[in-house]
């Protein structure tokens, strides 16, 4: 289920020529496509799974993609194959950071060994050095000591949670580094009654983290479920104006909706996630703060 693996693209009021490259790696084909305005593009990347795919992890690696457009535009990274489908919405500069707190879900398991949860992690500069604390087993590192690589523009550093069940999950672990970064985090093969399906996302930095988030229930048979990870000591959680809980830096609390919408509001940000579907069928996204919302205009 990990191919076809596909580029969206998506123009506002002006046309658009976007480049597709791999900075660590000249010997990628540079793709390139020319989108109308309000248009939309598809750049297929499925030939170029090998030098894509960012395994095995544990090691630098040459695989990040870079993405230059003419003009502003919205990206996500689709999975599409057919029983193994998910986007992951590429959020430009917001995405980049120098401290992360990860989120994951951390009730369903994974459906096989091979299909951990993970973080994905890029560099936009040459000598950056990155660390991570995990808050749970990885594979080659242990929970809670900290361990540290470096990275130059455009190489990866992929790492992979130790156990397939929920719990062991590393939600709230802290990534820092001295250069700006991108994390991705996917969660493969998600089991949920007789489902099982991929779900990921492209994070957002603790610079970006918000006090306030909206989530819309989604059309899962089993609940739907919201994280939030606090990005500092002594958060105080109020969710539909009521207070349930205060977490620290790291911890997560987990809430499953049972009305139409859900209102989240914390006395200092956090990173939220909604994870929803449809029957069985699973995904996760990031929840932006209502704070950096507002657009008028969107195209899809």
């Amino acid at each position: 289920g990990e191919n076809p693996i596909l580029l969206r693209f998506s123009t506002l009021d002006e046309a658009a020529t976007v480049t597709v490259d791999q900075p660590a790696n000249p010997g990628f084909p540079v793709q390139s496509i020319s989108i109308n305005a309000e248009g939309t593009g598809t750049i297929d990347l499925t030939s170029w799974l090998g030098l894509i795919e960012n395994k095995p992890s544990n090691q630098v690696l040459t695989r990040g993609l870079r993405i230059v457009s003419s003009a502003p535009i919205t990206v996500y990274y689709e999975v599409n194959h057919p029983l193994n489908t998910d986007i992951f919405t590429l959020k430009g500069a917001s995405a980049l950071g120098t401290s992360y707190h990860v989120p994951f879900q951390t009730n369903l398991a994974n459906n096989f060994s091979e299909s951990t949860a993970a973080m994905d992690v890029i560099a936009t500069e040459d000598g950056t050095e990155v660390t991570v604390i995990p808050t749970e087993n990885l594979n080659g590192h242990p929970a809670g000591v900290p361990f540290s690589f470096m990275l130059n523009t455009g190489e990866t550093y992929g790492m992979r949670a130790n156990s397939v069940i929920g719990s062991g999950h590393p939600a709230g672990t802290v990534i820092t580094s001295n250069n700006p970064i991108a994390v991705t985090v996917s969660d493969d093969s998600v089991l949920n009654g007789i489902c099982w399906d991929m779900m990921g996302d492209q994070i957002i930095p603790n610079e970006a983290a918000g006090t306030k988030h909206i989530a819309v229930k989604g059309n899962l048979s089993s609940p739907d479920k919201v994280y939030l990870v606090a990005t500092e000591d002594g958060t105080v959680v109020f969710i539909n104006g009521i207070e349930v809980w205060t977490l620290n830096a790291g911890e997560s609390y987990s809430h499953t909706p049972t009305s139409p919408t859900g209102f989240y509001e914390t006395s200092a940000p956090v990173i939220a996630l909604h994870v929803t579907g449809f029957g069985c069928e699973v995904g996760q996204a990031l929840l932006p703060p209502i704070e950096c919302t507002g657009s008028t205009d969107v195209s899809f």
